[in-house]
């Protein structure tokens, strides 16, 4: 996600009202609660993980799974899991 900035006194920048971000913020929050704390180097996994949800949130549950397995192997990830453990943390 991008960080956007809003000037003190406005309630809009752009495209972003500060009552739609304050809304995902606070769905991330109450999202994220369940999991009782995320170390900091796995938070982007999260992040992305809350925006696929969201992606697909209004979508039945058939299509919702069809997506899933489309979108598994659409996205091809080279990645081993040796490179995760080896990774820097995205936000530090």
């Amino acid at each position: 996600m991008e960080h956007k900035r809003i000037k003190r006194g406005k309630h809009k920048e752009g495209i972003y009202p500060i009552q739609h971000i304050n809304a995902i913020h606070s769905k991330f929050k109450k999202w994220m609660d369940r999991f009782n704390g995320v170390a900091t180097k796995y938070i982007s996994n999260y992040m992305y993980w809350f925006k696929w949800l969201r992606l697909f949130e209004n979508d039945k549950k058939i299509v919702k799974s069809k997506n899933f397995i489309v979108q598994c192997n659409v996205a091809r990830a080279y990645t081993k899991i040796s490179d995760f453990k080896k990774r820097k943390p995205a936000f530090v």
